[in-house]
């Protein structure tokens, strides 16, 4: 499982994941768990593209890959091509591994999100869905996506500068590790504008960690530390 949020700014777009990977061994007597830190994002700093991979990790990395390798610059604007480099990826794929996201971002579409994706068990194939402002991918009932919707969802009143949604970003990555922190951990941040495709640094999301975890704090505290004036009701004799 992962999580991984997308936002559209008023100067480009960005995209964060968690990086907690979970490698499982199987035989018929039992089934053994290990976990690593790994990128979940496909990337081309050349042409300013990255793409996200969620839910089965291999196919989904396999299509980022084959995407980045095989589309031609013009390509990205349509899903017809996309679509179908992934369709056939996906007919190569175990019938019960055929569920994938990939989450994609541009310096050519700074404006949209596209997530490519498909429903394991569902009769479609390959979906091509343009987002705004925001697109979760992974770990989709995680409550941690309360942040995005409540701060930047599309009931917000106006698109911010992608900087100043970093720490948002941050936060509800880091949020969602806390609800679920077996399948959730760690941060990588992707952002797409004028200037090319960055990758943030490990510096900067150690900063960030530090951060969001006294925000965290201070909140819990003002939370149960908060004392209002309580006035009771007194007891009403009609009810028996």
């Amino acid at each position: 499982m992962t999580m991984q949020v997308g936002m559209v700014g008023n100067n480009g777009v960005l995209l964060a994941s968690d990086m907690l990977w979970q490698n499982t061994d199987s035989n018929q007597y039992s089934d053994s768990r290990d976990t690593n830190f790994a990128t979940k994002i496909e990337r081309d700093y050349k042409r300013g593209i990255a793409i996200a991979c969620a839910r089965n990790m291999e196919l989904a990395s396999r299509i980022a890959k084959d995407l980045l390798c095989e589309m031609g610059e013009d390509d990205w604007n349509e899903s017809e091509r996309a679509v179908t480099i992934a369709n056939r990826a996906l007919e190569g794929a175990r019938e019960h591994r055929r569920n994938f996201q990939c989450t994609i971002i541009s310096t050519k579409q700074q404006r949209k999100i596209v997530k490519l994706y498909a429903i394991q068990g569902s009769l479609h194939k390959t979906q091509w869905q343009s987002c705004y402002p925001t697109v979760f991918a992974g770990d989709a009932t995680n409550t941690a996506k309360f942040w995005s919707e409540r701060y930047y969802s599309s009931w917000s009143e106006s698109l911010r500068p992608i900087d100043e949604l970093i720490p948002l970003a941050a936060h509800l990555i880091f949020s969602a590790g806390k609800v679920g922190p077996s399948i959730i951990g760690e941060l990588e941040i992707f952002l797409c504008d004028s200037s090319g495709l960055r990758h943030l640094s490990e510096e900067s999301i150690r900063e960030l960690k530090s951060s969001v975890s006294e925000l965290d704090k201070q909140f819990g505290e003002q939370i149960f530390g908060h004392r209002a004036t309580l006035i009771w009701d007194k007891k009403d004799d009609r009810v028996a």
